[in-house]
């Protein structure tokens, strides 16, 4: 299996089994193959973890033979449903106390040639599938088209915000608005007042105006709601820069064999992704290596050099200045300016497309307790569009009432915050963010259109900085219904990080339900490209890429609820889920998730369930799924993933 691995390095492609070259990596440690192949290297023989040279990657914790393991389960042959070598779902296991036979041997590589999706294979919808898409079409279109107008239901006073507006009005009506939400800040505002915006304008937001918050997000005060007022389309809150789109804003940086590399002529802040014609297509971030000192390199030491990185169409790269910044790592605030390399070979940017967005702005808003936001459309923030929090202690869990109600939210996410330890004296990117970032109780997020946000798109996150003592962190009464996310990494996530912070405390969750969602291509498209190449997780584990993915593993909570939902297609598994009681792999579980009447769509080639820890993995076709998961009146469809492309 471990030669299985190394055969998808050569492979490459939807091979690839991760961003690391592991037989260069082999080589550098002196790895050498144990005689018996049923003895995974540890990490004794590696060395400890503050040397760097235990492989920790996407397929295994461990040495090569790990990561070959892993690998081998997590391809399947759409022909015999089989993994590459056979694999039995319940103990993950096979007679690895003898070489595998020549048959054996060519069956494994020819399943693993036919398990790539999606070079070999083009999938057409069926009937059977394309109901679910229409009532995907159906539910975009009537949440792009409805409005909801609060301002009769608004007690306090309401402030107005026009592109037609000026900052030396009152801001008290409609006739009298203020131009800019940065005026609305420098207000005092009172709890159940609220700020609209006017419907059919624009507004770019960055990071760079001094907004009067330590954060620099748009952050208007406790119970102060955020809303539309007009007709038209929804107003739009944008995360990016204007000037890309003047086609002086790029210089020609390489040309050679048609491959043409374009500089930006001003330096900018780290984007997540470059976005063309408004999401029509985009340009992926290939993330730089660091030799913790003063250089870019890749994963082998060399130089890095931009126009070998860049080895795609439409890719992109930045750089900081790291004689200035390479004692200041990491810079989560995203404040550092640095060089932005575009790979464009029909041209440039601003000519090809007619337009350009380049996200600048980590988040757009910091929604405070007791307020809703609504009617809003939010794009290009390289964190999250917007996050609830308290403007005194950010991560406090008690504080409650938090709104995000008919919000269209896209391109969000995706931040390359920092660097870790890869390997000996080489550092990797690591990525961070999504669509909402859900930090406290009493939270409602309903009729929401959120798409291309990751690697996390709802991130539900439990943290306890507020103090050394013995404490039980509480979330409860959240709720998340109606929405739609299409494209997204991890829709649903949630984890427990209280007990990295404070190993004192514990955490639980009291109530959480997700019901009536539609969650498509879950990990497909960009999400899937900028997670391949993280260090944290990456897709192996299948964390990141997942339509459902809870990653508490302790599983302290007194109800958390997945039910009437209708999870259709996965990069990679549908459901994650860290704390199922695994036979010897047993966790703590005071209540299991309850799966209940969800409709659950995956393609026979991919996983529909994985316990990633226990390595336990299901298929559509298998028929232990319904009994795994308990949900007896779900409906399980497995799709065939399309005909063979012919040469």
């Amino acid at each position: 299996m471990a030669a299985l691995f190394l055969a998808a390095q050569v492979l490459g492609g939807d091979y690839y089994a991760h961003i690391n070259d592991i037989w260069w990596y082999a080589q550098s440690v002196n790895h050498a193959w144990d005689d018996n192949p049923a003895v995974f290297c540890t990490q004794e023989f590696y060395g400890d973890d503050n040397d760097k040279k235990w492989y920790n990657g996407s397929f295994g914790w461990g040495g090569l033979e790990t990561a070959g393991f892993y690998y081998n389960c997590s391809r399947i042959s759409p022909y015999s449903g089989e993994c590459p070598f056979a694999v039995n779902e319940m103990d993950n296991s096979f007679d690895m106390e003898k070489d595998p036979t020549y048959a054996e041997t060519l069956l494994a590589l020819i399943r693993l040639y036919f398990s790539a999706n999606p070079e070999l294979y083009t999938y057409t919808p069926t009937v059977e599938d394309r109901e679910y898409l229409d009532m995907a079409d159906a539910r975009r279109e009537k949440i792009h088209s409805s409005t909801m107008d609060i301002s009769n239901e608004v007690t306090g006073q309401i402030y107005y915000i026009s592109n037609n507006g000026d900052d030396s009005n009152d801001g008290r009506s409609p006739e009298t608005a203020w131009a800019t939400p940065y005026r609305a800040m420098s207000e005092s505002l009172s709890t159940e007042d609220a700020v609209l915006f006017e419907r059919g304008g624009t507004w770019y937001i960055d990071n760079e105006t001094n907004l009067g918050s330590a954060s620099k997000n748009l952050e208007f005060g406790n119970g102060v709601d955020i809303g539309a007022y007009g007709e038209g389309e929804k107003p739009v809150l944008r995360g990016d820069i204007q000037e890309a789109n003047d086609p002086g804003f790029w210089e020609l940086y390489y040309d050679q064999d048609g491959k043409k590399i374009w500089k930006a002529t001003k330096e900018t802040l780290r984007p997540n992704v470059i976005v063309f014609d408004e999401g029509e297509s985009w340009a992926d971030n290939i993330l730089t290596y660091w030799d913790g000192d003063k250089k870019y390199v890749n994963v082998d030491g060399a130089d890095f050099m931009v126009e070998e990185s860049l080895k795609r169409d439409l890719t992109f790269c930045h750089l900081y200045d790291l004689e200035k910044y390479h004692d200041q790592f990491p810079n989560t605030d995203n404040t550092w300016k640095g060089e932005l390399y575009l790979r464009c070979d029909a041209g440039n940017p601003a000519e090809v497309f007619d337009t350009v967005s380049i996200p600048q702005c980590i988040t757009c808003i910091n929604l405070l307790p007791e307020s809703r936001m609504t009617d809003l459309d939010l794009r290009y923030f390289t964190m999250m569009a917007a996050r609830c929090t308290s403007n005194s202690a950010p991560d406090l869990h008690d504080n409650c009432g938090y709104n995000y109600n008919n919000l269209d939210i896209g391109w969000c996410g995706g931040f390359a915050q920092q660097y870790t330890g890869l390997i000996t004296d080489i550092y990797q990117q690591t990525i961070a963010g999504g669509a909402l970032g859900i930090y406290g109780s009493e939270v409602t997020v309903t009729g929401c259109h959120i798409h291309h946000c990751g690697p996390m798109a709802m991130i539900l996150s439990m943290h306890d900085h507020t103090t050394e003592s013995a404490e039980t962190i509480t979330y409860k009464d959240m709720y998340f219904s109606g929405n739609l996310f299409e494209y997204c990494g991890a829709p649903l996530h949630w984890v427990d990080l209280s007990m990295s912070e404070n190993p004192e405390s514990v955490s639980y969750i009291e109530s959480m339900i997700f019901e009536d969602n539609m969650v498509m291509n879950s990990g497909e498209g960009l999400i899937y490209e900028i997670v391949l190449q993280s260090s944290v997780f990456g897709s192996g584990n299948s964390f990141w890429l997942s339509a459902i993915e809870d990653g508490m593993g302790a599983a302290d909570n007194g109800g958390i609820f997945i039910r009437n939902n209708i999870l259709y297609i996965s990069k990679y598994s549908l459901i994650t889920i860290c704390h199922k009681v695994c036979g010897e792999n047993e966790r703590p579980v005071n209540r299991e998730v309850e799966f209940s009447g969800n409709t659950y769509v995956q393609l026979q080639t991919r996983l529909l369930i994985q316990e990633p820890f226990a390595t336990y993995q299901f298929y559509p076709n298998n028929d232990e799924v319904k009994e795994y998961i308990n949900d007896l009146t779900g409906t399980y469809i497995s799709l065939w993933p399309g005909e063979l492309v012919e040469e």
